[in-house]
C-alpha cells in the first residue's frame, strides 16, 4: 500500500488535483522542466508546449490551470463528481476572457475514458497520465530526491486506482461489496471483510472506500447506454452511500410547481416515483403531495404488481417499490438495460392514470 493509499486519499478528487498541480509546478523537482513539458506534449499528440510559467489549482473553480509562455491548459479532474450541464463551457469562457492572447487547451481527466459534454475538450485517463509520467521519470534518470520519492508513491496510487476501476468496468459481477457496502461505516466494512473472502481488488475498494464512487460510475454507464438506445433522460444520485439511477418518464406542472414522474433503481429495489423536480426538491414539503395522489399510487401499485407505497415523509416525494428478481451485481450489463426498458414500457402504459389524478 502506498503512502497516499494509507491516508485514504485514493478517491479524494481535490487532493489528486493538488498533487498533479504540484508535480507540474516549479516547486517539484521529481522531473525536469523539459520532462513536464514532454508529458503535456505527448498527451496532446505532439503539440509543442512552451515553458511552464505558473500552475494554479481551483482557478475560478477550474481544478488545474497550467500557464506556459504561449498556452493555457485547463485540466478538469473527475473522480467522484459527475459532469454538470454547462460546467465545461463555462470554464472555456473563463479562460478566453482571462488569457486572451494565449492558445487554449482543455483536458478532461477521468478514471476511465469518458466523452466530455462540451466540444474542444480532450479526454485523458489516469492510466494514460500515469504511463506518460512514468516514462518521463525514467528519462530524467529516476531522481532519488524527496520529491522523487513522493512522485513514485503517487504514481503507484493512481496506477492501482486505475487498475481496480478498469477491472470493475470489465466485470462488475466480481465486486459484490461495491453494491452491498456503500452505506456501511469504515469499521463495519473491515469487520465484514474479515468474514468474507475478498479478492485483492475488492480489498482495495474496501480499504479506500470506493464503493459509492464505483456504484455511481456503473449507474452512469447504464444510464448512458440506455439513453443512447431509447432516447430517455435521467440522472445518477446517491443517498446514504448508495447510488441510484433515476429515469425521467414525464415532466409536468402540479399545483403550480414542477414535478417529475419516473422510476429508480437503488440496491435491489425498483421504484416508481412522483416527486418535485430536481431544482425544487430539497425545498419541497410533503404536504405538496395530495391525498388524491396517494390514493392513485395505491391503486397503481396493484395494477403494476408493485409491493408497497412509500408515502411522503419530509419532501414532496412518493413512490411505490418492489424487489428485483436478483441482486443488482448478479445482472449482466445488457440484462439491466433490458430490465429498464421493460419497466419503462410498463410506466408508459400507466402514467396517464397518475397524470389525470394530478391534473384532474
Amino acid at each position: 500500500m502506498s503512502f497516499f493509499e494509507s491516508i485514504g486519499m485514493a478517491d479524494m478528487e481535490k487532493i489528486h488535483s493538488q498533487t498533479i498541480a504540484w508535480l507540474f509546478s516549479s516547486d517539484c523537482n521529481a522531473m525536469s522542466s523539459a520532462g513536464k513539458e514532454r508529458i503535456l506534449s505527448s498527451i496532446l499528440s505532439g503539440t509543442n508546449i512552451s515553458a511552464i510559467k505558473n500552475v494554479y489549482t481551483e482557478y475560478k473553480s477550474i481544478d488545474i490551470v497550467i500557464e506556459t509562455d504561449r498556452q493555457v491548459i485547463a485540466i478538469e479532474n473527475k473522480i467522484k463528481s459527475n459532469q454538470h450541464s454547462n460546467q465545461l463551457e463555462r470554464y472555456k469562457t473563463i479562460l478566453c476572457e482571462d488569457f486572451i492572447e494565449k492558445d487554449k487547451v482543455y483536458l478532461f481527466l477521468t478514471l476511465v475514458p469518458e466523452v466530455p459534454k462540451s466540444s474542444g475538450w480532450k479526454n485523458i485517463s489516469y492510466q494514460s497520465l500515469s504511463e506518460e509520467m512514468e516514462e518521463q521519470y525514467r528519462r530524467d534518470g529516476e531522481r532519488k530526491t524527496t520529491d522523487g520519492v513522493i512522485f513514485v508513491e503517487y504514481l503507484s496510487t493512481i496506477k492501482s486506482l486505475a487498475k481496480v476501476v478498469s477491472e470493475f468496468e470489465l466485470d462488475h459481477m466480481k465486486f459484490e461489496n461495491v453494491f452491498t457496502d456503500g452505506g456501511l461505516k469504515k469499521h463495519e466494512k473491515i469487520e465484514k471483510s474479515q468474514s468474507h473472502e475478498y479478492s485483492m481488488a475488492q480489498k482495495y475498494v474496501q480499504t479506500n472506500q470506493l464503493e459509492t464512487l464505483l456504484q455511481k460510475r456503473f449507474f452512469s454507464r447504464i444510464l448512458k447506454a440506455f439513453g443512447e438506445k431509447y432516447e430517455v433522460t435521467g440522472r445518477v444520485d446517491e443517498t446514504r452511500g448508495n447510488a441510484l439511477i433515476h429515469i425521467i418518464v414525464e415532466e409536468l406542472v402540479y399545483e403550480g410547481r414542477p414535478f417529475e414522474i419516473g422510476y429508480q433503481i437503488q440496491g435491489n429495489t425498483m421504484k416508481f416515483v412522483f416527486q418535485a423536480a430536481t431544482e425544487t426538491y430539497h425545498l419541497s414539503k410533503k404536504e405538496w403531495i395530495s391525498q388524491a395522489v396517494i390514493e392513485k399510487m395505491e391503486e397503481l401499485k396493484d395494477l403494476m404488481a408493485y409491493k408497497r407505497v412509500n408515502k411522503p415523509k419530509r419532501h414532496a416525494y412518493i413512490s411505490m417499490s418492489k424487489k428485483m428478481a436478483k441482486n443488482i451485481w448478479e445482472y449482466e450489463f445488457e440484462e439491466l438495460i433490458d430490465l429498464l426498458l421493460q419497466e419503462y414500457r410498463l410506466l408508459m402504459m400507466h402514467k396517464e392514470d397518475l397524470i389525470k389524478s394530478v391534473i384532474g
